[in-house]
């Protein structure tokens, strides 16, 4: 029973920042696309100078597209995998 509303989507799973990047960078690699930086150091958001406060858990949540419309999304590695392929 659809009753309209906003939707925010996303892959589903959840990963750090830290994790996205190292997956981004080990896609680079298999697909030989140059890097500046050899590793990626993992920091705490307190080391991260930023003026927003930060939410200790942002994870969003695909359970109400799920539940409307029965979408079950992919795992974020496959969306990342389908995004790095389309980088000439």
């Amino acid at each position: 029973n659809f009753s309209g509303g906003i939707f925010h989507l996303v892959n589903s799973g959840f990963t750090s920042w830290y994790e996205f990047a190292v997956e981004i960078f080990k896609a680079a690699r298999t697909q030989g696309i140059p890097l500046k930086l050899s590793e990626v150091i993992p920091i705490l958001s307190s080391e991260y100078p930023t003026l927003a406060e930060r939410p200790k858990n942002s994870r969003l949540s695909t359970s109400r597209v799920f539940d409307t419309f029965g979408i079950r999304m992919p795992q974020w590695q496959v969306g990342l995998a389908a995004c790095m392929k389309e980088i000439p």
